[in-house]
């Protein structure tokens, strides 16, 4: 097991439009990495040709990865949300 950090690679604009939309599939309620649509949305993001193979690291937008993601995305949403009722 190496010490070295991974390059942090930011979420592009399309990574995150289909990360809501997942969210917004599901009523904009928490998911956990080990559902299914998160291993999909994981798998897809993988398959994506946004970001060069060699720049990813081994846990790039992995299910926990793409969950944290959609958990930072939820709690944003809810906050503009409760701010504009």
């Amino acid at each position: 097991m190496s010490n070295v950090a991974e390059p942090r690679i930011n979420w592009s604009r399309n990574e995150v439009i289909l990360a809501c939309a997942v969210l917004v599939d599901n009523s904009w309620k928490w998911m956990p990495p080990t559902d299914d649509r998160i291993s999909t949305l994981s798998q897809l993001l993988h398959q994506s040709s946004e970001y060069p193979v060699e720049e990813r690291g081994e846990k790039f937008r992995n299910p926990n990865g793409v969950a944290r993601k959609m958990s930072d995305l939820f709690r944003a949403g809810s906050s503009t949300w409760n701010a504009v009722q």
